[in-house]
């Protein structure tokens, strides 16, 4: 790999990790914002938030400061001198990334409020789907075009190995007793935790089937299928 290919690779790298730390941020933002307009009570409490912040969004987002370089990564055109970092696709995608992980996560504190009719399960079930969505987002993050079965980059073992064990991590916070009071966690049966990670991998389903649906287009303008 050439100089100037790995220097697009940590270009890249550096796009992957502030949309998705920034996206993720969006989302708890919107999540804060919509319960308060809508009078219910907080459905994140301040340890959580910061959980979130330094360890579910901390350790995907450096696994993928270390991802490997796209193989194609020489063969788009450079990037005009003019061209803006923030451009308005990572705008427009960062801001719809925040409204999805938002609207998933609105969804199960508002079953946990309504229907289960306790605050305490309510902020435990908005807090394993934020967590669960930022851990299964993180895959798709990878590439802005290839699908995860396509992405012609070598597999990224950090991440694969950071997510599994922050999902195991996020059941000892439900599981534990003595955790339950300073994460605000209460426990989960089988049924409820796979509501949960199907809650929680819907944004990730609907970045990767909106990529099958762009990709074409996005070649044919001349983009090459790796991060602009």
């Amino acid at each position: 790999m050439t100089r100037i290919g790995k220097g697009r690779g940590i270009y890249d790298n550096i796009r992957k990790c502030l949309q998705y730390l920034l996206a993720g941020n969006t989302a708890e933002i919107l999540v804060m914002l919509v319960a308060i307009l809508a009078g219910w009570p907080i459905p994140l409490l301040p340890l959580q938030i910061l959980w979130i912040n330094l360890v579910t969004d901390g350790l995907p987002a450096l696994a993928l400061a270390a991802d490997p370089v796209d193989p194609g990564v020489l063969s788009r055109p450079p990037r005009r001198r003019a061209d803006s970092f923030l451009d308005r696709e990572f705008c427009f995608r960062l801001l719809g990334i925040g409204l999805m992980s938002a609207g998933v996560t609105l969804a199960a504190f508002a079953w946990g409020l309504f229907v289960v009719r306790d605050v305490a399960v309510a902020r435990s079930l908005a807090f394993s789907t934020l967590v669960c969505e930022e851990l299964l987002r993180s895959l798709g993050v990878r590439s802005l075009d290839h699908p995860l079965w396509r992405n012609p980059a070598p597999p990224n073992r950090w991440l694969l190995g950071v997510i599994p064990v922050s999902l195991l991590i996020q059941i000892v916070l439900h599981e534990t007793p003595a955790l339950h009071g300073p994460f605000g966690t209460r426990p989960m049966d089988l049924t409820t935790t796979a509501c949960v990670f199907l809650l929680g991998s819907v944004p990730l389903l609907v970045l990767e089937f909106a990529k099958l649906r762009r990709r074409p287009s996005r070649i044919a303008a001349g983009h090459s299928p790796a991060c602009d």
